[in-house]
């Protein structure tokens, strides 16, 4: 099974409109939205909660992840937590997986970082995730990224691939030899 995440910069970094860009593409794909915070541990594939309007777990099934479950746990619980979700989305073709807890935990067959035009302005908390992306996406809609934003990518992260909101928006020969490889 292939699993994608999908971790970034902060909240309102980026990461659902990445993920569902990357879903859009990917039919089979099942979704988990992992938010780490709260006392209680709590995973769920309830239509009521997933669907809910205005929530990232319903924008991540409208374009398509089925199912979608939804992980909210002390950042303590997130590995048991994550392991419960990951047998929830049972027999999908792939898994993508978002939030920056969970994408130091799992093993990815691709890792996508969302970073903000000056990408040094993170959470301390996603620093970790930033270093070790396979594809860093600076969620800006041109084509190709700030010269400055892919000089500060190199310092902290030499082997990632860079792009950006509007070229994955667009399309491109990359992302699309990524859906092949994926949907295989």
């Amino acid at each position: 099974m292939h699993i994608l995440t999908v971790a970034g910069a902060g909240s309102g970094a980026g990461k659902t409109t990445l993920s569902a860009l990357l879903l859009k593409r990917l039919p089979g794909f099942a979704a988990i939205k992992v938010s780490a915070g709260g006392m209680y541990a709590s995973v769920t594939d309830d239509p009521a909660v997933i669907l809910e309007e205005g929530k990232d777990t319903r924008i991540l099934k409208d374009a398509g992840a089925d199912p979608v479950v939804l992980v909210r746990c002390p950042p303590q619980d997130v590995a048991e937590a994550l392991d419960q979700a990951m047998a929830m989305a049972g027999n999908a073709r792939g898994v993508l997986v978002e939030g920056n807890s969970a994408a130091l935990l799992v093993r990815a067959t691709v890792s996508f970082f969302v970073a903000a035009q000056d990408v040094l302005d993170m959470k301390e908390s996603a620093q970790d995730a930033f270093s070790r992306a396979d594809v860093v996406v600076v969620n800006v809609e041109e084509n190709t990224p700030p010269a400055a934003a892919e000089e500060r990518i190199r310092l902290h992260n030499r082997a990632a691939a860079i792009t950006t909101m509007g070229r994955v928006r667009a399309g491109s020969p990359e992302l699309d030899e990524l859906v092949e490889r994926l949907s295989r």
